[in-house]
């Protein structure tokens, strides 16, 4: 059974010691469901001389562990103080069992390939390193005793036969002082704490690490993450400044190659993390074809910052590929949207992680690639509240990864669908895109219709899938008429539910809504003789508002605008509706805003002033700055709230995604714990740029 969710729309539908040696033969793998002829996936999904090679040599799971987030969690260590678990004496052995125990974990859910996150903002775990700190969060014991964790954890993935891939975070900008080699060189900042790779000492101490890492360690690989955090140029600058990347993988390639010949090995692999659209890669100066056409590179994974994206083009990266020995991971990542508090609190579940890997595989991925995974068992170290970050999810969450490895396993499961705005208006991707696929229709408009697209790698032409979509509509009075056609066919009306929820939505069931009419449609048409219009690939969705002639009442201002995205069933969706990073619906966390509380809003964004925090009825003016702003409700004025400045907690570190205190008065503070949201939080983000286009 296939479930396909449209948003607020558903439908439910190395070296030496490893096998690495082997030369790789260039080719797709054969995807669970091969594209019908004549599909546009039809070219990257067809089976070669490559499905014959061994089961070992075809890695389909490549691992990207965030370091000591991954081992913290499972030590039951917070890195951040104290742990909060007793450690055995001697902590060495103790600590040293607990990482390899997490290897034999990952071997036995068929992960062929673990890339380690081992530098972030010249920290690293690399204790002889000249141009990088240490780490200051460390296994308990270890250093005491001798032992290096990263030996312990590359023997092990050696003794399972599995790769060990050294990750470098290109450019992470998590911030704090400058630390290692970049402590001397404040001129080469970038966006803050970044460091700006026009220029060539940052190239060069980059290149040094990677030398330093290939000659203390005997890895398989190096991957460079630039999703850490995209930008290695001023903005704008990327596509200008691409040769200057190109060369640094270039010299990057001779490194490995130099360090293979030391050791008597075929190859080194080299792989690299960025964007999942290749027009941004471009504009970030990402040269891929040059890198992919020149043998420069092994791997590319394609990925999302945050989340997962299973609507994103792989075929756009497999045609690069074609010809050579380089293999596509799109990422999968256990996050769905941004835009808090909903982030914290659903997360991919089995289903959807199936229906992501069914549309890679489908379009020419060689496997897929996991990225923050730790995120779904938190909750054995830190105070969580999703459902999703059970403890108990390790080590069963790793059971998810080895249906992955399986294609042909995938499409006998149920596959859940989503298709969302990752980013919703006016919010922006780290790489300053956006990626809003949302419909938006304003009734000002003369015509009242909007589309979207959406994928699905599925042959709708067998008869046993059952396929339904839902989404979810804002802003509809009762006599609103939607008119949705799937493609080019009109859905038949006897195949939608329209029913009002006039409670809304919270924050553990996705994004908080207002009340909202869902929409579900059978796809099963060919029961009364009609053929459903759903294709393998893309697919287009479109909406028109037929308004009623009239309405009972006078809508506010706040529903002139009707959202319309991807929203998954129960079993794991988030409404993509645009609520928490504009003034779309004026929506609050937990409540709609009174009349009043428009009101406020409505005259001093008319004034270019934002709004204060000693509550609704007596709101504070400021300067509107043109950034994200927060209106505040405490359930007293002179509460600071446990992250708040006072505490020592930054409210961008803090807060929901990109707010900004107001006056940096207050921190924005999400209720007494991590997860503890009520009504006397923050209420609403305003964006300036979206005053005007309101008013």
């Amino acid at each position: 059974m296939v479930f396909l969710a449209l948003v607020s729309v558903g439908i439910v539908t190395g070296c030496g010691k490893t096998v690495e040696n082997v030369p790789v033969v260039s080719s797709a793998v054969t995807p669970a469901t091969a594209a019908p002829a004549g599909t546009a996936a039809e070219v990257t999904s067809t089976a070669s001389a490559a499905d014959a090679t061994t089961e070992k040599t075809q890695r389909r799971i490549l691992h990207a562990w965030d370091g000591v987030t991954m081992w913290a969690t499972i030590l039951n260590t917070n890195y951040y103080t104290s742990p909060n678990r007793e450690i055995p004496k001697p902590a060495a052995k103790f600590s040293q069992r607990i990482l390899e125990e997490l290897v034999d974990e990952e071997a036995a859910a068929n992960v062929d390939t673990i890339s380690y996150c081992l530098f972030t903002a010249f920290w690293s775990d690399v204790p002889s390193s000249k141009v990088t700190e240490l780490f200051p969060w460390r296994p308990p014991g270890m250093d005491e005793a001798g032992v290096d964790c990263l030996e312990v954890l590359i023997d092990r993935c050696h003794h399972h036969d599995m790769r060990f891939i050294a990750d470098i975070r290109m450019n992470d900008r998590h911030g704090g002082p400058r630390k290692g080699a970049a402590k001397a060189h404040p001129e080469w900042a970038l966006l803050g704490s970044g460091n700006d790779f026009a220029i060539e000492g940052v190239r060069e101490v980059m290149l040094t690490f990677t030398r330093e890492v290939l000659d203390a360690y005997d890895v398989d690989g190096v991957e460079y993450d630039y999703m850490r955090w995209c930008h290695m140029f001023q903005p704008g600058q990327g596509k200008k400044n691409a040769h200057l990347l190109t060369d640094f993988t270039r010299r990057t390639r001779k490194l490995l190659d130099e360090a293979a010949r030391r050791r008597g090995c075929d190859r080194l692999a080299l792989g690299v993390r960025v964007p999942q659209n290749i027009s941004e890669c471009e504009y970030l100066g990402f040269d891929l074809a040059t890198w992919i056409k020149e043998g420069l590179v092994d791997y590319v994974v394609p990925s999302d910052f945050f989340h997962s994206d299973s609507n994103m083009k792989t075929e756009d990266f497999v045609k690069l590929t074609q010809g050579t020995d380089c293999k596509i991971y799109p990422a999968i990542h256990p996050m769905i949207s941004m835009d808090g508090p909903n982030e914290h609190y659903r997360l991919m579940t089995p289903a959807n992680y199936r229906a992501a890997a069914q549309n890679f595989y489908g379009f020419g991925a060689d496997g897929v690639s996991p990225y923050n995974l730790q995120r779904t068992f938190s909750r054995r170290a830190t105070a969580h509240r999703s459902s999703s970050s059970a403890a108990v999810f390790w080590p069963a969450a790793l059971g998810w990864l080895r249906e992955l490895s399986h294609p042909e396993e995938i499409q006998q499961r149920d596959r859940h669908y989503l298709f969302y705005s990752i980013y919703k208006k006016p919010r922006k991707s780290p790489t300053g895109f956006s990626n809003d696929d949302n419909i938006y229709l304003d009734r000002a408009d003369e015509v009242l219709e909007g589309q979207r697209r959406f994928r699905m790698a599925e042959d709708f032409s067998d008869t046993g899938l059952r396929t339904t979509m839902q989404f979810k509509a804002i802003g509809l009075s009762p006599d609103d008429r939607l008119k949705i056609r799937i493609n080019d066919a009109d859905v038949p009306i006897d195949y939608i539910s329209r029913v009002h929820d006039k409670n809304g939505q919270n924050v553990y069931e996705g994004d908080t809504l207002p009340p909202f009419d869902l929409y579900v449609i059978d796809m099963n048409w060919e029961t009364t003789g009609r053929k459903q219009p759903l294709n393998f690939g893309d697919n287009t969705l479109s909406v028109q508002l037929i308004p009623a002639k009239r309405t009972t009442a006078l809508k506010p201002f706040r529903f002139f605008e009707m959202v319309l995205g991807v929203q998954a069933d129960d079993g794991g969706g988030i409404s993509n509706v645009d609520l928490n990073g504009s003034l779309d619906d004026f929506a609050a966390w937990s409540r709609i805003l009174s009349d009043e509380e428009i009101r406020a809003v409505h005259t001093n964004g008319l004034r270019g002033t934002g709004i204060g925090s000693a509550g609704p009825n007596k709101p504070k003016s400021s300067k509107l700055a043109r950034d994200l702003q927060v209106l505040y409700e405490f359930e007293r004025a002179d509460d600071m709230g446990w992250n708040s400045a006072k505490g020592g907690k930054s409210a961008s570190q803090t807060g929901p995604a990109g707010a900004r205190v107001v006056q940096d008065v207050k921190a924005p503070r999400i209720g007494k714990g991590a997860g503890d949201f009520s009504a006397n939080d923050a209420t609403l983000k305003v964006h300036a740029d979206d005053m005007q286009r309101l008013m």
